[in-house]
């Protein structure tokens, strides 16, 4: 990480996309161990900066986007970029449920997380996964189901009360 090559091939680290390693899909053949790959808005460290997540042990593959701006590497797995390598990947799309970025529907994500992580990726929505300019990608698909509200509410609620002091 942080070094001023591209790498095709990568272990365990974070990496600037970009600048450590080039966008496109790469895969593993997985590990005896426990892997993982997190796609990453920014390098804070925080949860908010997950764009998408999975765990494995056998054959997977993520596609890191041109706008991720790092992807984390957990474990032993080896990573190659497709194209560098002729290992198979699992399905067109990364295990998580989140489908190669571009023109996605809601029926592309496995849940309405990875779509909500989506548009919170890109809040222009140049997919329309926000059909209604509410914030929530893919209601109508996914449901409000074990919601309290079927609108979540935006902003504070005036209570009447003082402040603590």
């Amino acid at each position: 990480p942080g070094s001023s090559t591209i790498r095709t091939s990568v272990g365990e680290g974070t990496y600037q996309v970009g600048a450590d390693l080039a966008p496109g899909r790469y895969s593993t053949q997985g590990a005896t161990t426990s892997c993982s790959w997190f796609r990453l808005s920014d390098g804070s460290g925080s949860s908010r900066a997950v764009i998408a997540a999975n765990a494995l042990t056998g054959p997977d593959s993520v596609d890191v986007a041109a706008t991720d701006a790092f992807v984390q590497f957990r474990g032993s797995c080896t990573w190659t970029l497709d194209g560098a390598t002729t290992s198979p990947t699992t399905s067109g799309a990364p295990a998580a449920g989140t489908p190669a970025t571009g023109d996605r529907d809601c029926p592309d994500f496995a849940t309405q997380a990875l779509a909500q992580a989506a548009l919170n990726a890109d809040p222009t929505d140049p997919e329309r996964l926000d059909a209604d300019d509410d914030g929530i990608a893919c209601e109508d698909h996914f449901g409000t189901e074990g919601r309290q509200v079927s609108v979540v509410p935006v902003g504070g609620v005036a209570t009447g009360g003082r402040p603590a002091s």
